[in-house]
């Protein structure tokens, strides 16, 4: 029980009136009387937070706090937890929209991502390819705008370890050679790796890699999301001669989680107009010798 004052102003008077709440009143009258929050369970809050983020690219922790009732230290935990399945990007003071390279994503999303900028990068690649050449194709949505691009090319061998890849040749190269490279299947991303694939990598040489990446930073090199990844990269590269690099400027600026090759270890990179003239200075004062193509 408690007591509630009320003040009321009658003819000029003020008269205190004095209330007496017990546990008769219903509990949504007493929510309301002491504008306290409403518990949340923890799912609730977290995909609470998300929407927020969601609506409005950005979030506070203070005003978390004070709109779910808990405690700042508890927010921080919230966004740990969804830092660590890749749903935001905290930053001081809050949490940010995560960029969506600096987790990797489906190969449907991939898909769908930067299509246009996809294209025009596969289309300037292709025109490096001539009738009789050998080359290894690496996984990814990017090299397979560049085998689309390839169409009506003849006499080709063509290496990958990417299985819609050696499907889509199959179809569009009908006079050339396929080699498909086994190993552990990937499910959900159609490509061969792991050791088994790169023990069979190095049974060739190829003049010609065209390769792909998840990230590209300045500090850290070409990166991948995962270990795997890294390593398939790095067999590839070993295994060409010459090594050129497809990769869209929204990869440009993001850290992956796995070192995969320095930007002196390729001898081409084709990327799209989106890159900024920051960037591009950049890219020409670090490898003054490096063939950029920006598609």
């Amino acid at each position: 029980m408690f007591c509630l004052e009320l003040f009321y102003f009658i003819s000029g008077i003020v008269v205190l009136v004095k209330l007496k709440v017990t546990s008769l009143v219903p509990q949504q009258a007493l929510g309301v009387l002491m504008s306290e929050p409403r518990p949340y369970y923890l799912e609730e809050r977290q995909e609470e937070i998300l929407d927020l983020l969601n609506a409005n690219s950005t979030v506070r922790i203070v005003d978390l706090s004070e709109r779910f009732g808990v405690s700042e230290a508890t927010i921080r935990k919230d966004m740990r937890a969804l830092e660590g399945r890749g749903l935001l990007r905290r930053t001081h003071g809050g949490a940010i929209l995560p960029n969506p390279n600096s987790r990797e994503l489906s190969f449907e999303d991939a898909s769908s991502t930067a299509q246009d900028e996809k294209r025009r990068i596969g289309y300037a690649a292709a025109k490096m390819v001539r009738d009789g050449d050998t080359f290894f194709l690496q996984s990814g949505t990017t090299t397979g705008c560049m085998l689309r691009a390839l169409k009506g090319r003849k006499n080709l061998t063509v290496l990958t370890n990417d299985l819609s890849h050696a499907i889509l040749a199959e179809e569009l190269l009908v006079d050339s050679e396929v080699i498909l490279l086994g190993g552990q299947l990937r499910f959900g991303y159609h490509y061969t790796q792991g050791n088994e694939t790169i023990r069979l990598l190095n049974e060739y040489f190829v003049p010609t890699a065209f390769m792909g990446t998840n990230t590209f930073s300045f500090s850290k090199g070409f990166m991948a999301h995962r270990l795997e990844q890294a390593n398939m990269v790095s067999a590839i590269a070993n295994a060409a001669d010459r090594r050129i690099t497809l990769m869209d400027s929204s990869k440009i600026g993001v850290i992956g989680l796995v070192h995969a090759l320095d930007l002196n270890e390729i001898n081409c990179l084709i990327t799209d107009t989106g890159v900024d003239a920051d960037t591009r200075q950049r890219l020409a004062e670090l490898a003054p010798n490096l063939e950029i193509i920006y598609a």
